[in-house]
């Protein structure tokens, strides 16, 4: 099998692990989370943390959305927007990671 199928292959089954650890209901609610609509195409939520983050091998699979930040910076008023409209979508998967 070519290098590029089986990389395509590979992302596929991943996605596939991904959407049984967190199930049709929550990949809904997700979805409406982090894509917004302007009526001609999506685009990524005002405040959408920096990651997501999966691990759907470990037992339980992990998940979690993670805010990167530098030295003395902070939540953005549209981040802790995001974070209020979305808490309850989420399920409190959330982290802050400072790095420097």
């Amino acid at each position: 099998m070519p290098l590029t199928l089986q990389w395509r292959l590979d992302e596929f089954i991943a996605h596939l692990r991904l959407a049984r650890l967190l199930g049709s209901e929550r990949v809904e609610r997700l979805a409406h989370a982090v894509f917004g609509y302007d009526g001609d195409e999506f685009s990524p939520a005002p405040g959408l943390p920096d990651l997501f983050v999966w691990d759907a091998d470990h037992t339980p699979g992990e998940w979690f959305f993670a805010e990167v930040k530098g030295p003395g910076d902070h939540l953005q008023e549209s981040q802790t927007t995001w974070l209020r409209n979305h808490w309850d979508d989420i399920e409190g998967h959330f982290a802050v990671i400072t790095v420097g």
